[in-house]
């Protein structure tokens, strides 16, 4: 592991548990959609992979 991989593994299990939920609700939320809607059945524009990517940032409070 290396060192800047240890210290955000120690800072994610400093994140409120509330913070923790919401990643993995964005993430659940993420997989159905693309159960439900293949990219071959939709085109998807670039707005839903920058949603996305901000959704799955850590939130900082600093």
């Amino acid at each position: 592991m290396t060192p800047i991989s240890s210290m955000v593994s120690q800072w994610w299990e400093q994140e409120p548990e509330e913070i923790k939920k919401y990643k993995r609700l964005a993430k659940e939320a993420f997989v159905y959609r693309n159960e439900r809607f293949p990219k071959k059945l939709i085109n998807l524009n670039k707005i839903n992979g920058v949603l996305l990517q901000i959704l799955s940032r850590p939130m900082n409070y600093f």
